[in-house]
């Protein structure tokens, strides 16, 4: 018998740590699931699952609208952001969220809705930040914090091995 197969797309905003939590769900489902994973923009997974290239695709943005009523979007899951620095930076804020003003900060690019939404909350709370870095790729964004290059907005499940082991902290 032939196992199953999934074909994955994944928006390359996306953090490996989500993807990772991805396949544990489909191996608990079926232990001997072949599992194809491609990465690639949004237009361009949306164009592989309107040709049947793909089974699943993960992204942070819902374009089934745009495919057809044969297509449709599911929330998952959400996974909470964190802004979060190496110990030395996370010592100049004493007060989160006012003391991000000014501080350096590294940013998923404009067009990403996790940006969308953490410019939202910068923005509520009437916080001007220094934008060290707009970057697409998610692990390349905790990479530079890790670095301390700058605070940087990461999901809780990238940060958090980094927290747990105080390379990071969490503002």
């Amino acid at each position: 018998m032939t196992p199953a197969r999934l074909r994955l797309g994944v928006a390359g905003a996306i953090s490996r740590h989500v993807v990772a939590q991805v396949l544990d769900r489909v191996y608990a489902i079926d232990r001997k699931m072949q599992v194809g994973i491609v990465g690639g923009s949004a237009g361009d997974l949306a164009e592989r699952l309107e040709k049947h290239r793909l089974d699943l695709v993960v992204s942070n943005a819902d374009f089934s609208g745009e495919l057809g009523v044969e297509f449709r979007g599911r929330l998952a899951g959400t996974v909470p952001i964190e802004f979060v620095a190496i110990p030395a930076l996370s010592r100049r804020v004493k007060r989160f969220p006012s003391d991000l003003s000014g501080l350096p900060m590294l940013l998923m690019a404009p067009e990403n809705p996790v940006r969308k939404e953490v410019d939202l909350f910068l923005c509520r709370h009437k916080i001007q930040v220094s934008v060290e870095a707009e970057i697409e790729d998610f692990d390349l964004l905790h990479l530079l914090a890790r670095r301390g290059q700058g605070i940087a907005a990461l999901d809780s499940l990238t940060a958090r091995r980094d927290v747990a082991q105080g390379r990071l902290v969490k503002l």
